[in-house]
């Protein structure tokens, strides 16, 4: 996953985010105004853990306000035998489901420990294996098509079905 560094027009706080090329940050960590504007790159630049982590906070500012969703992080995290510190970072996007222990980013992990975790999710996925659309799915989908518009009864229903695959399957799988 890329790096993307971000500038808030609003309070000028910047920052670098690790996250794929679809998602667009809008809301501001430090002021939530949705002002935040993608940077573009201008060279190589060495940027300290400091750097990095600016704006990101620690665990009690992430989840400020929202006790729950950290009591549920936390509780996940310390089943799978790691227990969070207040200090450490937890970034979503390292994580594999909500509370995954390797989202947590201890003070001491920085951006080497964010490396090691990327270099593990794109070695070993998690990248959905194809599958070929089910004949039970697309026959569904053609009916609820019709539901929804009756006069779809009418056309070449092979060919709605072959526009359901183009929308919803893969039509590269070979049966």
């Amino acid at each position: 996953m890329p790096m993307y560094d971000y500038q808030c027009s609003h309070c000028d706080t910047t920052f670098t985010e690790l996250h794929g090329s679809d998602v667009f940050l809008k809301d501001c960590p430090a002021c939530e105004h949705a002002t935040l504007e993608r940077q573009f790159p201008r060279g190589i630049k060495a940027v300290t853990d400091r750097e990095y982590f600016r704006g990101k906070g620690t665990l009690a500012d992430q989840f400020a306000g929202q006790e729950r969703e950290l009591e549920f992080c936390v509780a996940n995290a310390q089943r799978q035998g790691y227990r969070p510190s207040i200090h450490d970072i937890y970034d979503p996007g390292l994580a594999l489901c909500k509370g995954d222990k390797d989202g947590f980013i201890s003070p001491t992990g920085g951006r080497a420990q964010v490396k090691r975790r990327v270099a593990e999710l794109t070695a070993e996925g998690p990248i959905p294996k194809a599958v070929k659309l089910a004949p039970d799915i697309i026959e569904s989908i053609r009916r609820d098509r019709i539901a929804e518009n009756p006069d779809l009864a009418h056309v070449n229903q092979r060919e709605l079905r072959e526009s359901i695959v183009d929308k919803h399957g893969n039509p590269d799988i070979e049966e």
